[in-house]
């Protein structure tokens, strides 16, 4: 199975010039924890998530704790948009490191490289631009999917063996 058979192609992405406090707005307007950060040019350039918004706010955006920063849980920001800095944008914050794969990539590789960097969401790029998205809970769905339709078959694998 391909990745392009997953994921999901309509991504929110902000650029890089955008505010934190609009970022912060616009994540939990959408109920997103991340995003795909672009350039002038529609180039993906970045990605963004909430814990980068946390870090911002608690004044220590190189901590590497994943979820406290100056004493926030950011498994659930609770902090006040008016918390954040004016001054600092997207770029300030984002990751540079992004992970990302090609449409035709199998699921396998995702998975993997979600497994193996412990991330939340894998970008599906083309030439460099944003054409999807594979998150956590894209792959647990299909994981889902994928024991049902295995129950099934051995509830037919049952239903065969009694009519014998």
């Amino acid at each position: 199975m391909q990745v392009q058979d997953v994921m999901q192609p309509n991504v929110l992405c902000v650029v890089q010039s955008m505010s934190v406090r609009d970022l912060y707005a616009e994540l939990q307007a959408n109920e997103i924890a991340g995003a795909p950060v672009l350039d002038e040019n529609d180039y993906l350039v970045g990605v963004v998530s909430l814990t980068d918004v946390a870090r911002c706010v608690a004044g220590d955006e190189n901590d590497e704790n994943p979820y406290y920063y100056g004493g926030l849980d950011v498994s659930v920001p609770r902090f006040k948009s008016n918390e954040i800095d004016l001054a600092k944008t997207v770029k300030d914050i984002m990751n540079q490191r992004v992970h990302q794969v090609h449409g035709n990539a199998e699921v396998e590789e995702a998975l993997e490289l979600m497994v193996e960097e412990d991330i939340h969401r894998v970008i599906v790029t083309h030439r460099g631009h944003v054409v999807g998205i594979v998150t956590a809970g894209d792959m647990m769905r299909l994981f889902l999917e994928m024991l049902r339709d295995e129950d099934d078959d051995e509830l037919d694998d049952e239903d065969e063996d009694e009519e014998d």
